[in-house]
């Protein structure tokens, strides 16, 4: 999930009217959550979470949810181990980006991990979120994090802040929830989708909360882009009037509300994230498979790919560019 984390040149809270001590309480608090001794009680709590939140199981022929554990569709009877992309090159159409198994849901979790080990390196350790120190604000900037309202200066930060994570259980956590959504949406849809949805409900989940939080700590994180993918799913069961759309939304809903209510995440880039993939569950229903359609998405996922590694890129050139000047 993204994480707000206080800025040393921000105000270190969302509401700077609050009184000082009020704001060291809330302080210490979030600190204690995130890397204290109580942290221990919630990590299990957050595991199940993301685990409950991606235990189904998508069938290739209906396309609805079956349990995980389940070896045939309880809807259709088809067998749950097709994907989409083994059915593709099956059928003859021509292989294009991303459409090897599970190909883009690996592309994003290899940057992920490269971006961490970045971040790890300009940290001179790791940040591991529980007992240890949390990375710098350097380290986080320079990886591609967000802080206030820096992506209106630097809007690359937009899309780079999905591939930062601020500690090691935070990036665990994401990587966890990346695995299991990335896989389910691959084989309903396809990788070039993947990649095309994951890359625009993250930029706009971070421009919500940006836009909304204003001055504000510092944020990155998947998780925008995973409520965008919880969105596809919800807004397409809903346009294929599938009878579970409604126990799969209100469990997600309890899932969110779950994770605001104890963890210090950005809820409007959670928010931003799942209302900007509603359009595109209901396009991906509406609109016919062709040729055509899938050639362009093929092609959008690969400029998302490389805005990616040139949007952190960018980022730690600006960084090393403000050491240069601040040095000389």
């Amino acid at each position: 999930m993204p994480h707000l984390r206080p800025n040393p040149t921000l105000p270190s809270n969302l509401h700077p009217e609050q009184p000082s001590s009020e704001l060291g309480r809330l302080s210490t608090t979030t600190h204690r959550l995130l890397y204290g001794w109580d942290g221990l009680c919630l990590v299990g709590f957050r595991c199940y979470v993301l685990g409950a939140m991606s235990s189904a199981r998508v069938c290739p022929g209906c396309r609805r949810l079956s349990a995980a554990s389940e070896v045939k569709c309880s809807h259709c009877g088809a067998s749950l181990a097709a994907s989409t992309s083994k059915k593709v090159l099956a059928s003859g159409e021509s292989a294009g980006p991303f459409t090897a198994h599970l190909a883009a849901t690996r592309f994003l979790v290899g940057l992920c991990l490269l971006n961490f080990a970045m971040l790890v390196l300009m940290n001179g350790g790791i940040p591991f979120g529980l007992f240890g120190p949390h990375a710098s604000a350097d380290a986080i900037m320079g990886a591609g994090g967000i802080a206030g309202r820096l992506a209106f200066l630097q809007p690359w930060r937009l899309l780079s802040a999905n591939f930062v994570h601020l500690h090691l259980l935070h990036l665990g956590f994401n990587m966890y929830a990346l695995l299991s959504f990335g896989r389910a949406f691959e084989e309903r849809f396809n990788g070039p989708k993947l990649v095309l949805v994951f890359a625009v409900t993250g930029i706009c989940g971070f421009l919500m909360s940006s836009l909304l939080y204003g001055v504000g700590p510092t944020t990155a994180g998947a998780s925008a882009s995973l409520f965008g993918l919880i969105g596809v799913e919800v807004a397409y069961l809903v346009s294929r009037r599938d009878p579970l759309a409604k126990e799969v939304f209100f469990q997600y809903l309890f899932m969110a509300v779950a994770l605001a209510l104890v963890f210090p995440v950005n809820n409007y880039a959670h928010l931003g994230g799942f209302l900007s993939g509603l359009p595109f569950g209901y396009l991906l229903h509406r609109l016919p498979r062709s040729r055509v359609l899938d050639r362009a998405s093929s092609w959008a996922s690969v400029l998302f790919a490389a805005a990616s590694v040139v949007s952190i890129l960018l980022s730690l050139l600006t960084l090393l560019m403000v050491r240069r000047t601040l040095g000389s």
